[in-house]
């Protein structure tokens, strides 16, 4: 399976430093809980200039910039919407109306 670094110019090297560790991340996910859904595409990450944040998608994950800084520092963050594709991803609201505060 493929990952893809889909980074800023200016950051592509904290992008390396920060992601390397995502092949055993997926390696320990893939173990506990089930084949990569998409092991068949890839797992890509996309750098934005938002920075509120960060939002998993069906084989991507889209971070803010400033959460990336080349020191492993929001490896939490990216667990996190990394495992979305086990969890999250496959689970939804029945109607909008289900996701409406009350």
């Amino acid at each position: 399976m493929a990952i893809e670094l889909l980074c800023l110019s200016e950051t592509i090297g904290k992008c390396e430093v920060d992601f390397q560790d995502l092949p055993e991340m997926i390696g320990f996910f893939s173990k506990t809980f089930g084949e990569y859904p998409f092991i068949k595409e890839k797992y890509g990450i996309a750098e934005f200039l938002w920075q509120f944040g960060a939002m998993e998608t069906q084989t991507l994950m889209g971070i803010g910039s400033n959460f990336i800084g080349g020191e492993n520092f929001f490896t939490e963050i990216y667990i996190h919407e990394l495992a979305h594709h086990w969890f999250g991803d496959a689970v939804g609201p029945a109607s909008w109306k289900d996701i409406l505060a009350k």
